[in-house]
């Protein structure tokens, strides 16, 4: 199955445009209906619609994503970016980033089950 991408609503949806474009499935939360959801609502999301969640929240995401297999439910993988490695305004990069990621996981290099800390393009 192809990779599918759910982003975070601080990720600019240009990414998710740059992703289409190059025949990658990608939503954009930032600029839709669901810019003022919980994290748990669109790790929900994200697993109902099969896609990776793609995030800079490195400080609550975790610690939902912990809550919620602590409760015993589903959540989806889970693309942690850094702005250390990707600056949130290189838009580019960021979908180099996870085309790249995409392709990897598609040839079966890489399993994001357990979550992925996206490297630079």
């Amino acid at each position: 199955m192809p990779t599918a991408f759910l982003l975070d609503a601080h990720i600019s949806p240009v990414v998710g445009e740059l992703l289409v474009k190059e025949g990658i499935n990608a939503k954009a939360i930032g600029g839709s209906s669901l810019m003022s959801a919980e994290d748990e609502e669109l790790l929900e999301l994200a697993f109902k619609e099969q896609r990776l969640f793609v995030t800079y929240d490195n400080a609550t995401v975790p610690a939902t994503v912990a809550e919620l297999l602590n409760a015993g439910l589903n959540v989806p993988s889970v693309v942690y970016v850094s702005t250390a490695t990707i600056a949130s305004n290189d838009f580019s990069g960021l979908a180099r980033a996870l085309k790249r990621l995409a392709v990897r996981i598609e040839k079966g290099e890489i399993d994001p089950s357990g979550g992925v800390f996206l490297e630079k393009p």
